[in-house]
């Protein structure tokens, strides 16, 4: 399990995430759909994180869930699902 990955900020808008998102992708999919059939990854609702947010909606990840003032008051936690598999994505 991997818990934290990120670009430093200095590198954004440089393919280092999405270069580190790719990877992370092709290495789950190859492991098949009974290993790995979602990606699941989270940031904040605070105004510093909207690139972060606009980035995984760019990358195909939908928010999923909303846990409230997780990182304080008034900055939840988004959660951001992808599904890699057509079955997963009916539901």
């Amino acid at each position: 399990m991997v818990n934290n990955v990120g670009a430093h900020p200095g590198q954004h808008r440089q393919g280092v995430g999405t270069s580190l998102v790719v990877h992370v992708e092709r290495t789950l999919r190859s492991e098949g759909e009974e290993r790995a059939r979602v990606l699941i990854v989270e940031t904040s609702s605070g105004d510093a994180y909207e690139t972060a947010r606009a980035f995984y909606a760019r990358r195909g990840f939908h928010p999923e869930a909303v846990i409230r003032e997780f990182y304080g008051l008034g900055e939840d936690k988004i959660v951001f699902w992808q599904s890699w598999f057509e079955a997963n994505r009916s539901a």
